[in-house]
């Protein structure tokens, strides 16, 4: 039904019929894969960070923010990076940053909301992040950054997830003074974020900023 899946060496016929399973949900993760197998594989990698700048943040947009004013992907990577510097992280740390959403180039940004699983959410992004490095020659590096970050066992990996929320709930504080009528609404990530940061250096910390 798929025979372009043909061509992705890595896939497993249990792989293939996962992704015909997920394209028949959710089309546009048909179109990224389409897409991104067509591509050189050299070439993917650069693809996939030029492609997020189109791609939103789709929890700020399930809220109603506008539209024109939807933080993407490029921009929340881009931020993760400098909280990174900031915190005077590792250079690994800020590398691990700077890729760790790289996968919605392909497959999109899945929100809680969405009818998908965590472990099919999970096993989706993996098969994204092989096909987005599947010239693992060059990009050995993306591909183990990515999976360290997505394990989140290392300290570097939970610090880099810590990382990642501290900046939705900075994004979020900015969005209160632009749209102070979606407060209620943005109270949702601050207090998914105060559950779920974890790591001394943030721990015990208020994430509100005056």
């Amino acid at each position: 039904m798929h025979p372009f899946l043909d061509q992705i060496g890595f896939l497993t016929p249990d792989d293939k019929v996962f992704l015909g399973e997920m394209f028949v949900r959710f089309p546009r993760v048909q179109k990224g894969f389409e897409t991104f197998a067509a591509i050189e594989p050299s070439a993917r990698p650069d693809v996939a960070i030029d492609a997020l700048k189109d791609e939103m943040r789709a929890g700020w947009a399930r809220i109603g923010i506008p539209l024109d004013d939807v933080q993407n992907v490029f921009e929340h990577h881009a931020a993760c990076q400098n909280l990174a510097r900031f915190l005077k992280q590792s250079d690994k740390m800020v590398a691990m940053a700077g890729v760790h959403d790289m996968t919605e180039a392909v497959v999109s940004d899945f929100t809680p909301f969405d009818d998908i699983s965590t472990a099919e959410k999970n096993r989706l992004e993996t098969l994204a992040i092989h096909l987005i490095t599947e010239d693992k020659a060059r990009y050995q590096n993306i591909f183990d950054f990515w999976m360290e970050y997505e394990d989140c066992k290392t300290c570097d990996g939970k610090m880099a997830h810590d990382i990642d929320r501290l900046e939705m709930v900075m994004q979020a504080q900015l969005y209160e003074t632009q749209y102070p009528h979606l407060t209620d609404k943005l109270q949702e990530f601050w207090t998914y974020s105060e559950k779920k940061i974890h790591t001394a250096t943030l721990c015990g910390v208020s994430l509100r900023f005056v």
